[in-house]
């Protein structure tokens, strides 16, 4: 494994009883679950053994039913139920604190505590940040795509279809590319190489650009518009396969599923096994479509009390309802229920059984919103979703060939729902 340089790590001696103190359970829990509104609002299940876990959609009544008793009794049917076979995927993110920083602020309490947490809360942080990105999403491992050819120039540029979705992206991030959603990893131009990374993010809100360290001074494009962008090592091995969260996207997809498993299941019988849709992309007031996507969810028995968005939506239905906007605060929540210390502010909107709340989340899709029944849906993980790796009881390793620690934190689990027919993928304008 190739290990970084002294100059980009961060390191003690000794500090797993100050680890063992700052990061207990509810101090992580916190760290993971703020400013991610997706992965603090869902119901959560850290039960999640065994070789994959039964999740039963129960999605048509017995039909023996008739004024006449003999026709009832000849149309005798069973409960049309089906179980997808969720099974856990992991996610990874480490690093690296050199112990000659930490052993300089030894004597120094405050020095030597945040010397430790700054590293730790980084990497607890970058692995909450990509369970949050992909709970939105459909497996593939991928982000966002590419509104135009990437640059054949010194640095590399990639602008992104949408501005907005620069929020996925953090300085040093190594990237891939793949023609089709979850396809294999493209070249760089011409180049062998098949990652980059990233140099510079513009976060002002005027331009869609990440610079890369690339140079493809005088190259062909194959990173062309309409590309899809991973982080490396996220996309699965073959095209098809899901290496990531099954997200939203992969239980109510923008189309009817074809017949293709899903955990064992063909969703083509009912929509009650594939989620509903609704297309608001043609214009319109976004309280209108989002009141009519209640509905059609409210009429097939759903009962939403959640809608997802990105900021750049949540800032136009703002603008939209003007004075007439009613706040409201909801809670996060950990397994035994909710969670006083972590809260998002949300904007009412009324359902046909009980009122909405609308939350910004910087990781949804530019172009979606999602109305969720959020009691259908489970966070199934095995143990929490984030957790420092002390399964030799060590909260830290001591590097072999480097003078540092390394830190490894973990995730194991997916996302599943009992009723996906109950819940609405809504396709949004782009935003401006």
């Amino acid at each position: 494994m190739a290990l970084p340089s002294p100059a980009a790590t961060t390191g003690t001696t000794n500090f797993d009883a100050a680890m063992k103190q700052i990061y207990r359970p509810s101090n992580v829990k916190k760290l993971t679950y703020e400013d991610r509104p997706l992965l603090a609002l869902l119901p959560k299940f850290e039960g999640f053994g065994g070789r994959n876990m039964p999740v039963v959609v129960k999605w048509g009544h017995p039909q023996g039913r008739s004024i006449t008793f003999a026709t009832a009794q000849a149309n005798g049917s069973q409960v049309m139920a089906d179980d997808f076979l969720l099974t856990r995927v992991s996610d990874y993110s480490i690093n690296y604190i050199e112990a000659e920083v930490l052993e300089a602020s030894r004597g120094d309490t405050h020095a030597f505590l945040n010397a430790l947490s700054e590293v730790i809360d980084g990497t607890l942080a970058a692995l909450a940040d990509s369970i949050e990105t992909k709970l939105f999403r459909q497996g593939t491992g991928t982000m966002a795509t590419l509104g135009a050819d990437a640059t054949a120039a010194n640095p590399m540029v990639l602008t992104l279809t949408y501005k907005d979705e620069v929020t996925l992206f953090e300085y040093n991030m190594e990237l891939v590319a793949c023609a089709t959603d979850g396809g294999t990893a493209l070249a760089i131009y011409t180049a062998a190489a098949t990652h980059v990374t990233v140099a510079g993010v513009d976060r002002s809100g005027t331009t869609e650009q990440i610079t890369t360290d690339g140079d493809t001074s005088g190259e062909t494009a194959l990173w062309v518009s309409g590309s899809y962008i991973a982080c490396q090592g996220d996309l699965a091995a073959a095209a098809g396969t899901q290496k990531a969260i099954s997200g939203l996207m992969s239980w109510v997809p923008d189309d009817a599923p074809a017949a293709t498993a899903f955990y064992g299941v063909d969703r083509t019988s009912d929509t009650r096994l594939g989620g509903l849709r609704h297309d608001a992309s043609g214009g319109g007031k976004l309280e209108e479509h989002f009141i009519k996507a209640q509905s059609i969810a409210a009429m097939h028995g759903g009962k939403p009390d959640i809608l997802a968005m990105h900021h750049a939506q949540m800032r136009r239905l703002n603008i939209e309802l003007g004075a007439k906007k009613v706040y409201a605060d909801v809670m996060g929540r950990d397994k035994k229920g909710p969670m006083a210390t972590v809260s998002f502010r949300s904007v009412v909107i009324e359902g046909d059984y009980k009122p909405i709340n609308v939350v910004a989340m910087n990781k949804c899709q530019a172009v979606k919103a999602w109305l969720l029944t959020i009691e259908d849906w489970l966070f199934a993980t095995l143990g929490p979703a984030t957790k420092i790796i002390i399964d030799d009881g060590l909260r830290m390793l001591r590097m072999a060939d480097q003078d540092a620690f390394e830190i490894r934190t973990r995730f194991r689990g997916n996302l599943c729902t009992k009723s996906p027919g109950r819940n609405v993928n809504i396709t949004l304008p782009a935003p401006a």
